[in-house]
């Protein structure tokens, strides 16, 4: 799903189910800080909206961005 900001939404999705269903925290952290390029980090989402216009499941991809974005910063 592009965005205008470069944020990899499925893939900071993605990490974020691995952390809820597996909760192997030190190993989502170090797959984090090695693995996404800041760019594509769910801090830089500009909370634009663009995504969730076309987003086909509609999904408040901006919130979960931020919640995302809370929970690894606070492993």
């Amino acid at each position: 799903m592009p965005c205008p900001m470069g944020v990899d939404i499925p893939d900071n999705f993605s990490i974020w189910n691995k952390l809820s269903m597996f909760g192997q925290k030190d190993a989502i952290q170090k797959q984090w800080e090695a693995h996404f390029p800041d760019a594509e980090k769910a801090s830089h989402c500009a909370r634009c909206g663009k995504c969730e216009g076309v987003c086909p499941q509609k999904l408040p991809i901006r919130a979960s961005l931020a919640q995302l974005q809370q929970e690894l910063d606070a492993l």
